[in-house]
């Protein structure tokens, strides 16, 4: 009989096993029905799914023709089975592979990399306790495991088991912000380093691919979207070759979150909805992880009621997967979908109330990221987030009573002031521009524009090399690696808040030459938006409209005025070109 022949027959078997049972999860959620199906019923088809690819396993691990080759199959399939954030999937796999060991033993008897199968083995279960414990328990414990197999690791572990060591307890710096961000980065670009030219094995380039992964990250986490972008796509070509699905999935979803956040839409719509679908037949974090994204995205594209969907559908995926940290992550968004939604609700009690539910999500994203999960960077998303909020309830509150609205204010205020504060203090100077130029907003809207833009002076100063000089150019502009490109759009909204205030002179004197200093910082404040992307993203759209309000107010004269007041100066045929957009100037 010939054996391998047989083997072969049984893998293709289990195979189309396997893939039938993927059809039958997919089947619970298509639609897109609330509320998500009951977790026992899709548990008891998973459990289905998993035995068919332990068994995959088995007949590809008694075929393999060395040691090396065999721990490969048995690591893709473990790698697979933890980005899905299957668990049970996983302890299977690492009891078969014990299992074979036990039945096989001449096949484990060479060496991985100069090191006893038996001690790559070993650390290799180690590091996936640490790996489990990154996404499952806090900062904290999670850091406790780092420490406490580290030594084993050290004086154990093959060369590669060091570098993945090295390679998520650089995640956890990530997460725990501070100076530990920056102390992340040596480490991992060591790995990149030393892994890109060596380790052909699948195993390495695995390990290097959630190195690249991990450091774009820390990149979106410090608003270096373009970096972040490049670290992904480098790692996609290593997950392709490796063939571990769901981390493939999990690096593209989050360079769907980076092509969103620089305004390319439609392919980060498209790539979002295919992670989903590779997603559907795993566990419940990483399908409510796309749904968070794909939330963010239709955000981002105006697709405000879908958006709400598709966070209230990550939260229930979080609640069954019981991930306080997404739970997290799908309020905040939860609450922003909540908040820009209010801008299509013709009713103003309509609108409060929206906003006094996006004011509870994002609190309760405040709440998980203060007391549950450390990480700080997105404790300051949810504090933006909460500010945001108040201050647009301040807008429609102004009919109201001042005590009313002063009390609405001053929360605002409080809570973005906090994540400024937070933001200078991990070093993350986007989300410090971000908290300041929302705050100044806010005191628009209460009518204090002198301390408007005395906050905004403040941001220039802070932005210095991000600052148009008279020629229209950015000089000393960052190199792509480490531009903070949201610096340029909050400029862009800066200069946007600068125009609105001196649009309120014009308003008030009625004399043409008014229209002098609006005209230019609203150009001004396109050209930002264009150095920020050359794509319609959602903030250069409703600069847009403002810009339009207010022009479409003016008689021709006036709006000749605006034309030559702008000739020659930055962003002038930006603006020229916006008012022939809306039909204002020919």
């Amino acid at each position: 009989i010939d054996v391998q022949k047989v083997y072969g027959i049984v893998q293709k078997y289990y195979k189309a096993q396997i893939e039938e049972a993927e059809k039958h999860v997919r089947a619970f959620f298509r639609g897109g029905k609330m509320p998500l199906p009951d977790p026992s019923e899709v548990e008891e088809v998973r459990q289905n799914l998993r035995q068919h690819k332990v068994y995959f396993l088995y007949y590809k691990l008694v075929v393999a023709q060395s040691t090396p080759e065999a721990f490969d199959l048995y690591y893709v399939a473990a790698e697979d089975a933890l980005a899905a954030e299957d668990t049970p999937l996983e302890n299977m796999l690492t009891a078969e592979m014990q299992a074979v060991v036990h039945e096989h033993p001449d096949k484990f008897k060479g060496e991985i990399y100069d090191c006893p199968f038996e001690d790559v083995n070993a650390a290799d279960a180690a590091i996936r306790w640490l790996k489990r414990d990154v996404t499952r328990k806090g900062y904290a414990e999670a850091s406790q495991t780092a420490g406490e197999i580290a030594d084993v690791i050290r004086s154990y572990g093959d060369d590669l088991a060091v570098q993945e060591l090295e390679v998520w307890q650089g995640l956890l710096q990530i997460y725990g912000g501070g100076k530990e961000v920056e102390e992340a980065k040596e480490p991992l670009q060591g790995v990149i380093d030393k892994l890109s030219s060596k380790h052909p094995s699948h195993r390495g380039k695995a390990i290097l691919a959630t190195a690249l992964n991990h450091m774009g990250y820390l990149a979106r986490v410090e608003g270096r979207f373009l970096a972040a972008k490049s670290r992904y796509e480098e790692a996609l070509v290593l997950w392709r070759q490796t063939g571990v699905q769901t981390q493939e999935a999990y690096t593209r979803n989050n360079l769907a979150f980076v092509l969103a956040e620089l305004g390319h839409l439609e392919s980060s719509l498209q790539i979002a909805a295919d992670v989903f679908e590779l997603r559907l037949t795993g566990g419940w974090i990483p399908m409510g992880l796309s749904w968070t994204t794909m939330a963010h995205i239709l955000i981002r594209d105006g697709g405000l009621k879908d958006a709400l969907e598709h966070a209230r559908w990550a939260l229930q995926a979080f609640q069954a997967g019981d991930y306080p940290r997404g739970q997290g992550l799908a309020y905040i968004v939860a609450a922003e979908a909540e908040r820009r939604r209010t801008e299509e609700i013709p009713e103003t009690a309509e609108i409060e109330q929206a906003l006094r539910q996006a004011i509870q999500y994002a609190e309760m994203g405040i709440e998980i990221f203060k007391d549950k999960v450390t990480e700080p960077s997105r404790l300051i998303e949810a504090y933006i987030e909460a500010g945001c909020d108040y201050r647009d309830l301040v807008k429609y509150q102004r009919d109201f009573t001042p005590e009313k609205m002063g009390k609405s204010a001053a929360i605002s205020e409080n809570c973005l002031k906090e994540a400024e504060g937070l933001a200078a203090q991990e070093g993350i100077l986007y989300r410090q521009i971000e908290a300041m130029v929302n705050r100044a907003w806010l005191k628009y809207y209460i009518k204090q524009a002198g301390d408007a833009l005395e906050i905004l002076g403040d941001v220039d100063k802070l932005l210095g090399e991000y600052q148009l000089n008279e020629q229209g150019k950015i000089t000393k502009l960052p190199a792509e690696e480490n531009c903070i490109s949201p610096c340029l759009a909050l400029l862009g909204k800066s200069e946007l808040l600068r125009g609105q205030i001196a649009f309120l002179e014009f308003e008030k004197s009625k004399k043409q030459d008014d229209l002098v200093d609006p005209a230019r910082h609203y150009a001004r404040a396109l050209l930002y938006d264009q150095y920020f992307s050359t794509q319609l993203f959602r903030d250069l759209r409703r600069a847009k409209g403002r810009m339009y309000e207010r022009f479409k107010q003016l008689n021709p004269k006036e709006l000749q005025v605006v034309i030559d007041a702008v000739r020659g100066q930055p962003g002038g045929d930006l603006l020229v070109n916006l008012l022939k957009e809306y039909a204002l100037y020919r």
